[in-house]
């Protein structure tokens, strides 16, 4: 895997390694953080055909004979197409579960409020914080929205004249995003534009064919029955979608953005040391899994682990740092008892209260069809 990996790296970015480290083919990378850095091709059944993987020549050999016994000489194509099937139905439940089932993003709200309160935010600050950094991540997205589309109308100006209006509207919104107090959060990386629990993977299937058919179907209706059948179904290009979809791509930002001010102004923390604190109080989601948990994640044979998983090291610190409050949350006696924390929504947690087997196979996926916020508002 890794030398796939070397393999598809620049040639520019070798030659800078070597005329760092002072070999041909050396980059010296710590073995927890070669995933990370390298990267590795996703795993797949065409694995099975190819035998790009660890498998033995002996079990490759065996599966493709079995698949060629099954579904003949189209074995590769009939595989390849059927895990494309799955993994494009699997993305739009994820997408359904996180993002037009309202239920996770409100959770999410309310779980990060009181993991903030028991930092020791008050209730006051964290209130009018979490309104005041609302509004300046608004404020940047909407502006990088509009800087995408001036570069856009700059490649195609025609005149000196309008290039230069172009790039002083540019420069002006790039300072008025870098005036912003939360600037250090976004220049550290702490804002995604997938929403938390997905993944690039997710984001690229959910645009796939079951997607795009309903979109399709859809716009063949009248102008009227177009707009309203879009709007039933939540699909990618309504402003519900989008609204909803910004909502649970704020929600963790807003939260990490609240404690960093709280580090800095009331605890004396250096920037460098807020920052390292707030990447450690949240789910990094971007960090790679493994090519073994990434393949059952998108056939849906596991379901969010990157969350389950992750989210024990924030609670094995708190059982170290505060074991009194950890003790009472694990309880369910915390001031919301109603709401997932830490202790619960953990792996151990899921364990505990016997819910983690609804998180392996394909029962998951199967609940969330018909999920909308119109069934989250009836309460189905």
């Amino acid at each position: 895997m890794i030398q796939n990996a070397w393999k598809i790296l620049g040639e520019d970015f070798k030659k800078e390694a070597k005329a760092v480290f002072g070999q041909d083919k050396f980059l010296p990378i710590r073995r927890e953080q070669v995933k990370d850095v390298l990267g590795y091709h996703a795993g797949s059944i065409r694995d099975v055909i190819t035998g790009d993987g660890r498998w033995s020549q002996e079990t490759v050999s065996q599966a493709r004979r079995i698949a060629k016994a099954w579904m003949k000489d189209d074995a590769y194509k009939y595989m390849v197409k059927a895990e494309s099937v799955v993994q494009d139905a699997v993305s739009y439940a994820k997408t359904s579960i996180i993002v037009r089932g309202l239920v996770v993003m409100w959770q999410n709200y309310l779980s990060n409020a009181l993991y903030l309160l028991s930092l020791g935010i008050p209730p006051q600050e964290l209130l009018k914080n979490s309104r005041q950094k609302f509004l300046e991540i608004a404020k940047y997205t909407k502006n990088n929205e509009e800087i995408i589309k001036l570069n856009a109308d700059l490649s195609s100006a025609d005149t000196n004249a309008k290039a230069r209006s172009i790039k002083a509207r540019i420069q002006m919104l790039t300072d008025e995003n870098n005036s912003l107090s939360i600037a250090p959060l976004l220049e550290a990386g702490e804002f995604s534009t997938i929403s938390e629990s997905l993944t690039e993977q997710d984001l690229e299937f959910s645009d796939g064919r079951f997607v795009s058919f309903l979109e399709k179907q859809a716009g063949k209706l009248p102008g009227f029955a177009e707009t309203g059948v879009k709007n039933l179904l939540v699909t990618k290009d309504t402003a519900l979608f989008q609204a909803l979809n910004r909502g649970v791509q704020y929600g963790d930002f807003i939260s990490k953005a609240v404690l960093y001010d709280h580090l800095v102004q009331k605890e004396g923390m250096t920037e460098e040391e807020a920052l390292f604190r707030v990447s450690e109080e949240f789910v990094n989601y971007n960090k790679n899994a493994g090519r073994g948990r990434d393949a059952l994640e998108s056939l849906g044979l596991l379901w969010f682990m990157n969350y389950k998983i992750r989210i024990m090291k924030i609670g094995i610190r708190m059982a170290r740092e505060n074991p009194f409050k950890f003790m009472l949350y694990a309880s369910g006696a915390g001031m919301m008892p109603n709401v997932e924390t830490i202790q619960s929504s953990s792996a151990l947690g899921a364990i505990a209260d016997g819910s983690f087997g609804y998180s392996i196979g394909p029962e998951m996926g199967i609940d969330s069809i018909g999920i909308s916020p119109w069934s989250a508002a009836l309460g189905r």
